[in-house]
């Protein structure tokens, strides 16, 4: 490919045409070479030896697919178990009623610029596979990077609290199986020009601007909430935004008009917050729940919901296979 032929792929993935782009053209290809090298395929188990989410990337959202997978044997139903699904407390609010109390709360809050950092809590469906006694832990990862305007940074991945899920029940994992909480999973710092982020302009706070911005995090325009959401996790995965981008980050949630109230929440870092369901016909076997901050109004949550007809999956609809939560 040469070096047209980059730059064309570059301005016909970019939908963003009113968003200013202060990248070099070096870091563009680099941008389009990220893109383009990472697969886009159905969500099924990952199976792996010990430890596997060391091997996940710094930044999960990147791909902005529901679910990272890689298969090397086969897997046998048992094999894999997932986090309780979240309980839920029925309301009488519409979806655009939430979304709208919502908004006008992050209007009325003091503005903050957005920050070239973030942190999050993740996990993510994988499979451990040790010959016949297959074994899932449940081990979340917390992340935490900042960068700078010339694109250095650092990324630091913990381990959060590991468990085990048997009949419903939680257990903490006692064992060498899932490395200790708190320790340090991956630490790295990244030069001048070397953080590996696709949002490098500062978001826009304008609704019109921030919609075509989304596109450039997961390479085409949203038509859907769903689309809007997988957008919003690379944001937030590399961003923290204030409370007028997050109003407008909602506004077009609320402009999309397809999602459902489902109920009030805590979320898996013991925050209140209100759940809305999306989904969309181009991801059939999975919906999100998009978690809204009952204090802020902020989106501070997404879980990926898988909601069944992939039977390499090896676990029972309706499960959690993915989420994030945003700090």
């Amino acid at each position: 490919m040469t070096d047209d032929d980059i730059d064309d792929a570059i301005r016909r993935a970019d939908p963003a045409r009113s968003v200013r782009d202060d990248r070099s053209e070096a870091e563009k290809t680099a941008a389009l070479r990220r893109i383009t090298s990472t697969p886009r395929v159905p969500a099924r188990v990952r199976v792996a030896s010990k430890w596997p989410w060391l091997a996940l990337p710094v930044a999960a959202a990147v791909a902005a697919t529901l679910v990272v997978v890689q298969i090397s044997q086969p897997v046998s139903p048992a094999a894999a178990a997932t986090p309780p699904m979240l309980t839920v407390s029925s309301i009488s609010q519409t979806a655009d009623e939430v979304l709208d109390d919502a908004i006008a709360r992050l209007q009325a809050a003091p503005d903050v610029e957005p920050e070239r950092r973030a942190a999050y809590e993740g996990w993510y469906l994988q499979t451990d596979v040790d010959g016949t006694s297959p074994r899932s832990v449940i081990s979340p990862q917390r992340h935490e990077l900042t960068w700078q305007e010339d694109l250095s940074g650092e990324v630091t991945v913990t381990a959060g609290e590991s468990y085990t899920v048997t009949d419903g029940t939680t257990s903490p994992v006692t064992d060498d199986t899932a490395p200790p909480a708190g320790s340090t999973l991956l630490e790295e710092q990244y030069g001048a020009g070397e953080m590996p982020v696709l949002l490098t302009t500062p978001p826009p706070a304008d609704v019109d601007d921030l919609r075509s911005y989304l596109a450039l995090a997961t390479g085409s325009p949203a038509n859907d909430s769903v689309g809007y959401l997988l957008g919003a996790r690379v944001l937030l995965s590399e961003w923290t935004l204030g409370p007028q981008h997050q109003a407008a980050l909602l506004t077009i949630l609320r402009e999309s008009g397809d999602l459902e109230a489902v109920g009030d929440v805590t979320d898996r870092l013991g925050r209140p917050a209100v759940a809305l369901r999306a989904a969309s016909p181009d991801q059939p076997n999975f919906e999100l729940l998009a978690l809204l901050s009952r204090d802020s109004g902020a989106l501070i949550a997404l879980e990926v919901v898988y909601i069944g007809g992939l039977t390499e999956l090896g676990v029972d609809p309706p499960c959690v296979t993915e989420y994030i939560a945003w700090k």
